[in-house]
């Protein structure tokens, strides 16, 4: 049974994370554990609509009922009064920046965000070849099946991701724009879905004054399941620990 992670604390502090299209709350491998204890920090991770059961399911979802979904779990959020940190991985970081150009909050750190694909996915007409094959199966190394042992995960990639991701950056750089919280940039220099070399394009049409990036040497896409999940890890709660 996949379900919500809601790590509670007593405090005024919320990390907010949101999960990749064909993930789940534990994509995030051990962060959310990690932030609760060193922030004292309230952690949740919604499941998105539609996920954590066949891959089949999603076949008629849309952009904006997995977005109309997390705004409403995050004006409940909001409604606590409580200092919130968005976090994101892959589609959920595009997510996050929609929020954060429209709503107050601490900070913002976004993984792996695909707001320039790599070499299949930017292929122009892609979504056509859905008529024939709507999944495509993910490349997982021995190392990272190993680290996702008991966790929930799909073992294809859905066609509709790519168009939602594809959709989402058409008013990326305006959300960018409106956005004015400090921001962590992590990223996979390697990473065989979205480039690193979009980093600089990011933080160039940031509204933030505060924005850093760490850029880790792994070829998975998910680096919370990669070697340099540590450093991720790292990265993430030395960004937040003078600010949050």
């Amino acid at each position: 049974m996949v379900s919500d992670i809601n790590l509670k604390a007593d405090s005024d502090k919320e990390f907010f994370l949101i999960h990749g299209y064909t993930g789940s709350p534990t994509d995030f491998n051990e962060l959310p554990m990690i932030l609760h204890k060193e922030f004292n920090a309230n952690v949740k991770v919604m499941l998105l609509k539609g996920h954590g059961t066949d891959i089949q399911n999603l076949d008629n979802m849309t952009y904006k009922q997995l977005l109309d979904k997390v705004e409403s779990e995050f004006q409940k959020s909001l409604k606590t009064k409580r200092k919130i940190v968005l976090g994101g991985i892959c589609l959920g970081a595009q997510m996050a920046f929609y929020l954060a150009s429209k709503y107050h909050v601490e900070g913002l750190f976004h993984a792996c965000m695909p707001y320039r694909l790599s070499f299949p996915f930017n292929i122009k007409g892609l979504k056509y070849l859905g008529i024939f094959r709507k999944y495509w199966r993910k490349r997982m190394s021995e190392n990272e099946k190993k680290l996702r042992q008991g966790t929930f995960h799909y073992k294809y990639m859905h066609v509709n991701g790519l168009e939602m991701v594809k959709e989402s950056n058409k008013y990326i750089p305006d959300i960018l724009k409106r956005v004015t919280c400090p921001v962590l940039t992590v990223h996979s220099k390697r990473d065989p879905l979205s480039s690193y070399k979009a980093m600089e394009e990011i933080e160039a049409h940031l509204g933030s004054r505060i924005k850093t990036t760490a850029l880790l040497n792994n070829n998975n896409h998910n680096l919370f399941f990669s070697d340099e999940r540590q450093k991720a890890y790292s990265s993430i709660v030395k960004f937040f620990k003078d600010r949050f």
